[in-house]
């Protein structure tokens, strides 16, 4: 259960980092280099994340888990 706990506050910390290096690229006026590459990185790690952590589920595939 501890490490559960451990696992979930250091995915969120991750997430408000990302989140937060999102808002400061885009708080930063005129954009700079670093900002405009520190928002396509937070950008390409978010899309990442959201096609690696999800999964089609079709009527077959849950049939699968129910047994």
């Amino acid at each position: 259960m501890r490490h559960r706990v451990v696992h979930i506050i250091i995915r969120l910390m991750f997430r408000l980092l990302l989140l937060g290096v999102i808002e400061l690229a885009w708080n930063t006026y005129p954009s700079t280099d670093f900002s405009s590459a520190s928002l396509h990185v937070c950008h390409l790690i978010l899309l990442l994340s959201l096609w690696i952590g999800t999964s089609p589920s079709t009527p077959a595939d849950l049939e699968k888990k129910k047994q």
